[in-house]
């Protein structure tokens, strides 16, 4: 799930939101003003740049089929490419689960549905100075999702559909997430989508809508995890650290609606909290009312999901996720190609920043050309560890919200 904690002994995943805010390597003190840093309008050459990072998996490589040992056409083909380190960082354990769903899939000839709650709107200012639409990190998730779908068409006639059941909504109220803003980043969202999965490889699915049709139940599961909040149940916090739940929840409530400058941001994010910080004191309160309303619906979330996504989504559906599970063997799934490799943060809790192997300060493209040397690699991170950079640049949607950072051409 795209929330920032996570609840169940048998869950046991790690916080999807550890916030590195503070770390010191995010808060960096550079020589040049903000307002010094290069800045200018995304071109069609940075567009390139980002459809060659969302591309650069080759599941029809001879050498990755004969590693995966694939046969075409076949459920256990399908099975070990999913399962394979290239897609999946949940390692091998997970095969036995997910596999005789696919093999279902395949023996009724349907295709494969991988199901995936993500995109949650993040409104924490040292994460996202600038954006409420999607930044181009998001854009390469959606491209990459999109690759992988086409290319195991070719592989599996029927194909393989991602569902991502976004829960910027759901979970918009408790992260303090104005309506209109939730609103603006899901149109935005389903645009991209449109313009990129335009065979429909890629779907976009509202999680509060799926569970409309449980409102009671959902309730009543919202009251039981209060109660367990209240009672401060030790199985609410088996895998995770009241502490780490609380900081992780802090770390993504919305800042934007608080007036808070670059230096309140650092004195509240930052290594070295200021405790006379004003806004020290408000941003408790809120992430303490939050976590409880976090940790409250989770629960009513886990209790109905899986009635939830067999009705929708048929009884051979596989769940993907984007935690490392640690209890549950689940199909961890790379939302973008560097994802739990080279880059820790999700999409939407950072930006991104470009780069080629071997340079990690921006990507080749300084002559015009985006397709360079060497493998093009996203590198998502708070915006505070690259806002006022003089080595790189900001580069801009129309609207002046961030795209993506690379180096000053």
């Amino acid at each position: 799930m795209s929330t920032t904690l996570t609840m169940s002994v048998n869950d046991g995943t790690e916080p999807i939101n550890p916030s590195y805010l503070s770390e010191s390597k995010n808060w960096p003190e550079f020589t040049t003003t903000p307002g010094e840093q290069a800045t200018r309008l995304a071109d069609e050459n940075d567009r390139e740049l980002v459809r060659i990072a969302s591309t650069q998996h080759d599941l029809l490589n001879r050498n990755f089929l004969k590693q995966t040992r694939a046969n075409v056409g076949t459920a256990e083909g399908l099975i070990s490419i999913l399962c394979s380190g290239t897609l999946n960082f949940n390692g091998a354990v997970v095969r036995d689960v997910i596999a005789p769903r696919i093999a279902a899939a395949c023996a009724a000839g349907e295709p494969v549905r991988i199901v995936m709650p993500v995109f949650c709107k993040i409104g924490n200012r040292a994460k996202l100075m600038f954006n409420q639409r999607p930044s181009a990190a998001e854009e390469v998730s959606l491209r990459s999702l999109t690759h992988v779908a086409r290319q195991l068409s070719q592989w599996y006639s029927p194909g393989v559909l991602f569902s991502l059941v976004t829960d910027a909504r759901l979970y918009g109220s408790w992260l303090r997430n104005p309506a209109p803003t939730i609103t603006a980043y899901n149109n935005s969202l389903r645009q991209l989508r449109d313009e990129i999965s335009t065979n429909g490889e890629v779907e976009l699915i509202e999680y509060d809508e799926l569970l409309s049709e449980f409102s009671r139940e959902f309730e009543q599961g919202i009251h039981a995890g209060m109660q367990r909040v209240v009672l401060n149940d030790p199985e609410l916090y088996a895998a995770l650290s009241t502490n780490e739940i609380y900081e992780s929840v802090r770390a993504s409530i919305n800042t934007s609606t608080l007036g808070m400058t670059y230096k309140d941001l650092k004195e509240c994010f930052g290594p070295q909290q200021n405790p006379d910080n004003p806004f020290l004191a408000v941003l408790a309160k809120q992430a303490l009312e939050s976590t409880a309303s976090m940790l409250a619906g989770r629960h009513a979330c886990r209790s109905l999901e899986p009635r939830l996504f067999t009705r929708r989504f048929g009884p051979n559906y596989v769940r993907a996720t984007i935690h490392r599970a640690v209890a549950t063997p689940v199909l961890g799934l790379r939302i973008y190609p560097d994802y739990k490799r080279s880059s820790q943060q999700l999409p939407y809790h950072g930006v991104p920043l470009f780069y080629r192997d071997g340079d990690c300060r921006g990507s080749d493209s300084r002559n015009g050309d985006p397709r360079g040397r060497g493998r093009v690699k996203m590198l998502v991170a708070p915006e505070t560890r690259f806002y006022g950079d003089p080595t790189l640049e900001r580069v801009t949607h129309n609207d002046g919200e961030t795209y993506f950072y690379q180096s000053v051409k």
